[in-house]
């Protein structure tokens, strides 16, 4: 894993510990660690509900309103980059994936039932959220 170096080490935990709060099992962490790094190598804002449940909003719902009045560095909607500090434990699944995310494109997911749906289409994205949401 290379010579020891203390802010690449936080980075990966940080990163784990959002894949951690958003794979719906281990199999799709390594997709979900790609999702990450593909987002931040394009500067884009994560995004990520799981950045949000943290502290005492840990298992709540992630609203479009507390998106608006959350101000803290957990705030991956509103600030580009990784939160300052992982936003929970994390397993040595999670860890792997951070330093080995798959070889894909993706940018995107949602959750689909049991599982996530990704995609590196944007225009994909909106038809998957409208699929796994319908009412």
């Amino acid at each position: 894993l290379g010579v020891w170096n203390y802010y690449t080490y936080k980075k990966k935990l940080i990163i784990a510990s959002i894949i951690q709060k958003e794979a719906a099992n281990v199999k799709e962490m390594p997709l979900i660690s790609a999702v990450i790094y593909n987002r931040l190598k394009k500067h884009m804002k994560l995004q990520m509900d799981g950045a949000l449940n943290y502290g005492k909003y840990s298992h709540k719902a992630v609203t479009s309103n507390r998106v608006k009045k959350d101000f803290s560095f957990y705030n991956t909607y509103k600030y580009y980059g990784l939160p300052k500090e992982p936003v929970c434990v994390v397993s040595k699944e999670a860890i792997i994936a951070a330093f080995f995310p798959a070889k894909v494109n993706y940018l995107y997911f949602v959750k689909c039932g049991k599982r996530q749906i990704f995609t590196s289409s944007y225009k994909q994205h909106l038809k998957n959220i409208k699929k796994c949401y319908k009412k």
